[in-house]
Formats: C-alpha cells, sequence, structure tokens
C-alpha cells in the first residue's frame, strides 16, 4: 500500500509512505524500500529542468564543438594572423592608420596586467592552484582570438563551446576539482565573448568613422562603470543563489557548466539511467544536425538547430512558446509586408526586451527597498 498525500496545486510536496510488511516491485523501481519514506517536491521547473539539463547540455555542447571544428580554417587564419601580428612590419614602415590603431604595446601590457590580476583572484578567491590559474589566462588569449575571427566571419558568438573547451581540459587535469572547472572556464569563456563583442563594437565604429583608439579608450572606462554598477544590481536582482535556475531566473547556461562540470568530477554513473539515455540520443540528435547542416545546405532551413533545440530543453516552456510566437510573427511580416518588417521588427523586439528588463530591474529594486512585496 502506498500512501501519497499531497496539497493540491501545481508545484506540490509528495509524501511517500511504504508499511514494512508490503513489499512492491514498483516501490524497488522508485528507490526505495518497505518501511522507507522520503519527501520529495514534485513538479516545477527546477526539477524537469534538473533532468532535462543533461541532455540539453549534450546537445549544445556537441553542437558547438562539432561546430567549431568544422571552421578549421578560421582556427588556421586566427593562428597564422596573431604570429603575423607580433612579427611587427618589414622595415619599420610607418602605416597611414597608425596615429589611430591601437598599439600591439597597449595589448602586451594590458594581457600581461589583467592576467596576473587574474590568476590572483582564482588563486585568492577559489582556492585554485597557480599554475592552473596560469594556463587559464594563456588559453583565453587563444580561444579569444578564436572568438573574434569566429564572430567576425559568422556573426556567432561561439562561447558555450570555447567554455567547454576550458572545462574538458581542466577536467583532465584536475578531476573532480569543480571550482577550477569552473572558475577558470569563466575566465575564458568571458574573455572570449569579450573579445568577440569587441570586434562587432570596433566594426560598427568603423562604419560610422570613428577612431578606434578612442573607442578603446572609451570600452576601458565602460568597463569601470559596468565592474561598478553590475555587481549591485545583481545583489539585488538575486539576493540569493537560489533564485538561480528557477523559473523567474533560469539561467541556462549556468545550469550547463555546472551539468558538465558534475559530470566531469563525478561520472555517468551518478545520473539516473533515463538521463543517461537521453544524453545519448541527444548526442546523436546533435552530430547529425550539424553534419546534415554542412552536407546538405539546402535543407539548412528544416534542419534544427543544436543550439536552439539545446536551449529549449533547459529554458521555462513559456519562454519557449514566446519566442516561438515571435519568430512566427516575424515569419507572417516577412512575407505579408516585408518593406515594414525590415525597417521595424528588430526595434521593436529591441524595445520589448529592454522595457521588460528595466521593469525588472524597478521591481526588484523596490523589493529590495521594502516598498512592494
Amino acid at each position: 500500500m502506498l500512501l501519497l498525500e499531497a496539497p493540491a496545486a501545481i508545484n506540490w510536496e509528495a509524501a511517500l509512505s511504504i508499511p514494512a510488511n508490503q513489499p512492491s516491485r514498483i516501490v524497488k523501481a522508485l528507490g526505495f524500500n518497505p518501511g522507507a519514506s522520503n519527501l520529495r517536491e514534485v513538479g516545477g521547473f527546477r526539477n524537469i529542468s534538473a533532468w532535462a539539463l543533461w541532455p540539453g547540455a549534450t546537445v549544445l555542447v556537441v553542437g558547438g564543438l562539432l561546430t567549431l571544428a568544422f571552421q578549421w580554417r578560421t582556427l588556421g587564419r586566427t593562428f597564422g594572423s596573431i604570429f603575423t601580428s607580433f612579427g611587427g612590419k618589414k622595415n619599420g614602415a610607418q602605416g597611414s592608420l597608425d596615429d589611430i590603431e591601437v598599439p600591439m604595446s597597449w595589448f602586451v601590457i594590458g594581457f600581461v596586467l589583467t592576467g596576473v590580476a587574474a590568476a590572483v583572484l582564482l588563486v585568492w578567491l577559489f582556492s585554485i592552484h597557480w599554475f592552473m590559474g596560469l594556463l587559464a589566462v594563456v588559453l583565453s588569449f587563444f580561444l579569444a582570438a578564436v572568438a573574434a575571427r569566429a564572430g567576425a566571419e559568422t556573426g556567432i558568438n561561439p562561447i558555450t563551446a570555447l567554455g567547454k573547451v576550458t572545462q574538458l581540459t581542466y577536467g583532465g587535469i584536475a578531476p573532480g576539482n569543480i571550482p577550477a572547472n569552473l572558475m577558470t572556464a569563466c575566465v575564458t569563456a568571458g574573455a572570449a565573448c569579450s573579445c568577440c563583442d569587441t570586434i562587432g563594437n570596433l566594426k560598427v565604429g568603423h562604419i560610422v568613422g570613428a577612431n578606434p583608439r578612442k573607442q578603446l579608450v572609451a570600452q576601458l572606462f565602460g568597463v569601470l562603470a559596468g565592474a561598478m554598477l553590475a555587481v549591485p544590481a545583481y545583489y539585488v536582482l538575486v539576493p540569493d543563489v537560489n533564485a538561480l535556475g528557477g523559473a523567474k531566473f533560469p539561467a541556462p547556461s549556468a545550469l550547463v557548466w555546472m551539468g558538465v562540470a558534475k559530470v566531469l568530477s563525478q561520472g555517468l554513473h551518478t545520473l539516473p539511467r533515463s538521463a543517461v539515455l537521453a544524453m545519448i540520443i541527444a548526442l546523436v540528435a546533435g552530430f547529425v544536425s550539424v553534419i546534415l547542416d554542412r552536407l546538405f545546405p539546402n535543407a539548412r532551413p528544416y534542419t534544427p538547430s543544436p543550439t536552439a533545440l539545446g536551449i529549449a530543453l533547459i529554458i521555462p516552456g513559456s519562454t519557449s512558446f514566446a519566442m516561438f510566437l515571435g519568430a512566427l510573427i516575424v515569419w507572417v511580416l516577412e512575407r505579408k509586408a516585408p518593406q515594414w518588417n525590415g525597417l521595424y521588427t528588430i526595434p521593436v523586439a529591441s524595445g520589448g526586451i529592454a522595457g521588460e528588463s528595466i521593469m525588472g530591474v524597478i521591481l526588484a529594486v523596490l523589493t529590495a527597498v521594502g516598498l512592494r512585496h
């Protein structure tokens, strides 16, 4: 006899009590022993995503790494241009743009100072061995270069794949060390993401005739302003770490990183069998989708994106449905009102995103100061 009691709610807690005199195959299949009792929360975004995280993370990582591998020409051009830039100009010739371009000496000085600072913070705040911190800084140089090249050529920032490169590296160097796995990947992925975004900013500045050296100086001031504002804003929005990973702040990327770190530190045997099976299916799906996209370009509009599929398995269903509605509206506008769509769709969508974000910050601040419950 199974006694199941739960309040009437969508997200409810189920109390399971199993009498000692009545064993059951179903009970054993659920992982309980006769006479045992347990209290588990059933339903809700956090519990559902805890299982869906594994296939979602798998298809994201496989798709990202495989796509990056197909860009081997991009990788070759990236490292070739790095060594060429360090070689300097022949005969010390002075270029017409040298007065407005960013000197290589600025990069060397900045990389050394910020790299040492990052390594020191990794050792101080997260007790990561000093050589692992320095390795993360060195990796960030190469991965940022790859991200810059990939972003410039394709318009896509491969931050997911590049972060996983670091996680896999440290999974072999320091198995079981989750802080080292996560925080070193944050260093490399953060550098790669910022580098790729900076390339886009410089391109826009070039189009409108801005001075690249002055752009860099302005961005440095932006770094200082962002650091002073982003940290307090984070604590206002997320006063407790438990808020992350829930329906309000699903943080799909963070869940993927957490999942990869756990698997690398604990092994697949710690996961439910159904989750491992789902990961195998997701691995095949991610591999096949990328191969089809590369070998059959005409089928690209009908080939599911590994990134979109992985994110859809992690974020709330309401968010996925909202994305579907937005894509459907744009699809209709492209066919019925192409001129209006070209002029107004992106500004309207950007305004909606910005408006929701700003209102969310305002409500969080009101809650923090006690003016809203």
